[in-house]
């Protein structure tokens, strides 16, 4: 996830980038969690919604994505989280904080969390690009079966993988939080010990290479039928936001795989890979929740409805408020006033109409209009009878 030990010197050497490397890490984290925590939010509104008005389509959205993109939501919040909690560690404690004799249960602890969290991550999105294939170029809804069956490997899937460097024993500290380290004992023939970026392309990077490549395909066909999906408009919203997850993904994860696959084959650290590396692992929860918020009706309806009010407000201000500008009164010459503060927001308007007279003549076309004047005298008959019911009851003389 992070450099080895041979990178520990390099992103200590300036204080300045490693200063730069925890806070780009720690703002990263910060907002990955709380975008995961938008995502799963938005999800249960949208089921309680669904629940109470459209129950018939609460499965179908739950079953073609629905379960996945929440899976796939908490994943990225564990891994926030857990990447959040680790940058101040390090932060506070330095480098290695997990080498530290009373943080050897919490370094463990936080790599499997991160090992269980970026697999959980991986195999949501494997099966998410399997559902989008299977729905827009199979044109098949994804069965009840199915989606057990997928929401079911991927979190078998992931506690395997979260098990497996237990039993090697292969978890241990690295310069930013901990996860597969050399630190562990991890034995081959004779003396013989893997090293960190062994162990690591191992458990996670050659799994993340096929992944990428496999998802990139399996997207990439069902766009060939595009013509087709869009035009459908409920189809073509699916399609978007089941597109958006992977690309997303893959986007968030190139850093981190080209940075693996160059320290690997040249056994040489660039600055700028690494922080792009550390920046873009916990950042996937913040990335997915604009995608999301980008495919949610409620959400496009919220910023319509936003743009509309501001664009009236805009077009009502600006024709209540056009008038000449009228300058400070003083004794001085108006030649030598140019530069004076004016009270003037706008230039006139064609009609030379100033806010007063413009404010007038809006309300002598409300005042003539027949709704404004039957709304006037059912208000003046309603007021009347109030008050003839009122003085009735008051001096009719006490019934003792």
């Amino acid at each position: 996830m992070t450099s080895n030990a041979s990178c520990v010197d390099c992103a200590c050497e300036s204080s300045q980038y490693f200063v730069s490397l925890v806070s780009g890490c720690a703002i990263a984290s910060f907002m990955g969690f709380f975008g995961s925590v938008f995502i799963i939010l938005s999800n249960i509104g949208v089921i309680v919604r669904l629940q109470a008005k459209l129950r018939h389509r609460l499965w179908h959205y739950l079953l073609n994505g629905g379960f996945l993109i929440i899976l796939l939501a908490i994943a990225e919040g564990m891994l926030g989280f857990v990447l959040y909690k680790s940058s101040m560690n390090t932060a506070i404690f330095g480098p290695n904080w997990g080498s530290l004799t009373n943080f050897s249960a919490e370094c463990n602890t936080t790599a499997q969390v991160i090992q269980f969290s970026v697999w959980l991550e991986l195999l949501s999105v494997m099966f998410l690009g399997a559902s989008f294939y299977e729905i827009l170029h199979n044109c098949r809804n994804i069965t009840p079966r199915l989606c057990v069956i997928y929401v079911a490997s991927a979190l078998v899937g992931s506690t395997l993988m979260t098990v497996l460097p237990s039993i090697t024993d292969s978890y241990g500290p690295l310069p930013l939080w901990c996860w597969i380290s050399a630190a562990g004992t991890v034995q081959l023939a004779g003396n013989v010990t893997q090293s960190s970026a062994d162990l690591q392309w191992a458990y996670y990077y050659a799994e993340l290479f096929i992944a990428v490549i496999t998802l990139v395909v399996i997207t990439m066909i069902p766009l060939r039928n595009w013509a087709t999906i869009k035009k459908d408009p409920s189809k073509k919203q699916l399609a978007v936001r089941m597109i958006l997850f992977p690309v997303v993904w893959l986007l968030c994860k190139f850093p981190a795989l080209i940075d693996r696959a160059y320290q690997l084959f040249t056994g040489d650290v660039v600055d700028g890979l690494t922080f792009a590396h550390a920046i873009t692992i916990p950042a996937v929860g913040f990335a997915d929740a604009l995608a999301y918020a980008a495919t949610s009706a409620k959400m496009q309806e919220f910023f319509t409805s936003l743009k509309f009010q501001i664009s009236t407000s805009t077009k009502l201000r600006s024709s209540l408020l056009k008038r000449p500008g009228v300058q400070r009164r003083s004794g001085r010459d108006p030649a030598s006033m140019k530069s004076t503060r004016t009270y003037a927001i706008e230039p006139p308007d064609s009609k030379g109409l100033s806010r007063d007279a413009a404010v007038s003549e809006m309300l002598e076309k409300v005042a003539l209009d027949p709704r404004f004047v039957q709304l006037h005298e059912l208000i003046g008959h309603s007021v009347t009878g109030l008050l003839s019911t009122v003085c009735h009851h008051a001096i009719r003389p006490p019934s003792f």
